[in-house]
């Protein structure tokens, strides 16, 4: 992968395929970098921005993650999973129950199984309860 960057340094999927190897031997400081000059280059790629946000989850970076998995689902208005990935986010690492609610609730709407997610519902309207009072 590291030879087609250099043939090819602006074509983005080898970017990002170099940087989806770079993750898997756990090299996130690597992948993250390189999975960020494939979203530069081609900022519609979709799995990038997905591998991007695991590779800042790996490095502690949650608010990152975030923000490269909210471009990850402008990208992919239909996939269910992504949205209930950043409701745990959001209600785990950021500490805001109500966009983990709203991103729960799209997961539903996009067909995803109620009995994954809850749990997590619940305990995130018992949050929201709780910032009101």
């Amino acid at each position: 992968f590291q030879k087609a960057v250099e043939l090819s340094p602006t074509t983005a999927r080898y970017h990002r395929d170099l940087g989806e190897a770079q993750y898997e031997v756990k090299a996130w400081t690597a992948a993250e970098a390189s999975l960020a000059k494939a979203v530069e280059y081609d900022p519609k790629e979709d799995t990038a921005w997905a591998g991007l946000g695991r590779a800042r989850t790996q490095l502690k970076k949650y608010a990152l993650a975030v923000e490269a998995y909210e471009k990850a689902a402008d990208l992919r208005p239909k996939d269910a999973d992504i949205h209930m990935l950043l409701g745990a986010y959001y209600q785990e690492f950021m500490k805001d129950p109500e966009k983990a609610i709203s991103h729960y609730n799209k997961y539903l709407q996009l067909g995803g199984d109620a009995a994954d997610v809850q749990e997590w519902i619940d305990e995130a309207t018992a949050e929201l309860e709780r910032k009101k009072k």
